[in-house]
Order: structure tokens, then C-alpha cells, then sequence
């Protein structure tokens, strides 16, 4: 990832190059770093890419090398070798020169500037407001005209798909499939409580297999007393659409069950139908 974007802004005549955290391993992480005007910057597009993608404050463009520093450090607890080595190299890397600073403001203004905010807002921020909302019950439950637990968490979620959804979609970009999973992971747990997640709604990040390459074909199931709602993601909408049970077995669909573990899709369906089952012959027994 970070390679591609150095070999992006070689294109455009920036100096950028990339260094490994581990030179015996080319396959280890690696973090991208880039002259200017006498200056070196960092990057990391591995785990910024999706909030570039989706309109969010990224934390690793253009950071101090003192909070490059700490990253490291943390990393370091989890981790067999001390990592501020990978910083050392990427500044001898530098001719020696230590990481510059780009401002949170002159980023603010650089992302208003190229329409990566939307109307002055990082998607960060919408969340935060939406997951405000989202525990005030009395709110909730006025503004979806339900109090019933089950009927609000699906009036809730589907209003996020109809309403946000990926902002930055609407604006006319596009964002990958896995990018798109993780955006809506952090959307969906941003505006339904603690009390609804497992209960009411459940995420499956199940996947196509074609060609030896893994596709996204994430689901959610919204589990009401009276029947599962199922909801398949949408690469060409950008957003999670009902589908009916048949048409989800129908299309190949796997997940892991777990770690090592890889089953169709029906399976997950059977259980989450069980589960059903059960719950109607306790509602029959009160």
C-alpha cells in the first residue's frame, strides 16, 4: 500500500520512498516517507487509507517524529524487538534529518481545500454526534416514532444507510470494498448502544472466493422478535441492502467461524434461524 503511493508521488515529482520494518522480511510492514523543499515527512497508508477514503482526521500524515517515536515505542511492548530501530533507519534514510511536522490546521485546510471533509466536518465528527444522539433514548425513540427495542435498531440502521451512508460517495468518490467494511463497522457502532449490539444486530464479514482472490461480501442481520432481517453491502451503491435469505445462500457467500475454520454462508444462517426459533417458543412460554 504505502509502496504504490511512493511510486504515486515519485509521479508527481515527489522525492518519497518507503522503508521496512524488518530488511530480512519484505513482507513486513513498512511506513512511506517524502521530501520537500529540504523537508522529510512521514506516512502510513496502511492504516489510513480507509479514513482518507471515508473523510476521516487521519493520525499518521505528517506526525512529529517525537509522536512517530511513541507509536513505536507502544509497539514495541507487543513486540520481540525494539521498533525505534525502524525509526532510526527511516532518518538515515533522510540523510540523517528528522521528521517534520504538518499542523492538525494546515491539514484541516489542505482537506477542506480537496473535499475531504463534508461541509467543513471530518466523518470522525459526524460520528461522534450521531453516537451522542444514539444515547439519548427518549430522542431515539421520538424521532423513529418506535420504542419497541428490535424495530428501532432496524429503523436505525437503515436510516444511516439511506441518509450518510459513506459520505464521501456522495460527493462522487469511490472507496474499496475492505475500506468500506471498516467504515461501516465504526458508522454502525457509532449509533446503535451497547445494549443493542449482539442483541439486535450483528455483523458477518463473510467474503466471495473467485479467482484465488477474497471479495467483501459483508452481512448484517437485524434479529427482530419476529424474523431476521438480512442486509448484503453493495460495492455499487457503496451501501448495506436488504436481501432475502435465499438470495444470500445463492450467491457463494463464506465466512470463518473461526481462525481456522471457513464455512458457507447457510451455515451462519441456520444458527442465526435457530436462534429465531428460540426466541419465538420463549415469547409463546411468557
Amino acid at each position: 500500500m504505502n509502496d504504490a503511493c511512493a511510486e504515486l508521488m515519485r509521479e508527481e515529482g515527489i522525492d518519497a520512498k518507503i522503508c521496512f520494518v524488518s530488511d530480512r522480511y519484505p513482507l513486513s510492514h513498512c511506513d512511506g516517507n517524502f521530501e520537500v523543499a529540504g523537508k522529510y515527512y512521514y506516512f502510513n497508508l496502511a492504516v489510513d487509507l480507509m479514513k482518507i477514503q471515508t473523510g476521516m482526521k487521519t493520525r499518521n500524515f505528517g506526525i512529529s517524529q517525537n509522536r512517530i517515536f511513541k507509536k513505536l515505542k507502544n509497539k514495541s511492548k507487543n513486540s520481540e524487538e525494539d521498533l525505534t530501530d525502524h525509526l532510526a533507519k527511516m532518518n538515515k534514510q533522510n540523510n540523517g534529518e528528522q521528521f517534520s511536522e504538518i499542523t492538525e490546521e494546515t491539514l484541516k485546510e489542505w482537506d477542506d481545500e480537496f473535499g475531504f471533509t463534508y461541509k467543513g466536518l471530518y466523518t470522525n465528527e459526524v460520528l461522534e454526534l450521531l453516537a451522542k444522539e444514539s444515547k439519548d433514548k427518549k430522542f431515539m425513540e421520538e424521532f423513529f416514532g418506535t420504542s419497541i427495542p428490535d424495530e428501532l435498531t432496524q429503523r436505525k440502521f437503515e436510516f444511516v444507510m439511506k441518509y450518510i451512508g459513506i459520505i464521501n460517495a456522495v460527493q462522487g468518490k469511490t472507496i474499496r470494498n475492505e475500506e468500506a467494511k471498516d467504515y461501516f463497522i465504526k458508522l454502525i457502532k457509532s449509533i446503535i448502544t451497547d445494549e443493542e449490539k449482539g442483541k439486535y444486530i450483528e455483523i458477518c464479514p463473510g467474503f466471495i472466493e473467485e479467482n484465488k482472490r477474497r471479495r467483501n461480501a459483508s452481512i448484517v442481520v437485524i434479529k427482530k422478535q419476529a424474523e431476521n432481517i438480512w442486509y448484503l453491502y453493495n460495492p455499487e451503491t457503496q451501501i448495506y441492502e436488504q436481501v432475502k435469505k435465499g438470495r444470500l445462500i445463492s450467491k457463494g457467500i463464506q465466512y470463518h467461524e473461526s481462525n481456522d475454520v471457513v464455512k458457507p454462508i447457510y451455515f451462519y444462517i441456520n444458527v442465526k434461524e435457530k436462534e429465531l426459533s428460540e426466541r419465538k417458543s420463549e415469547e409463546i412460554d411468557l
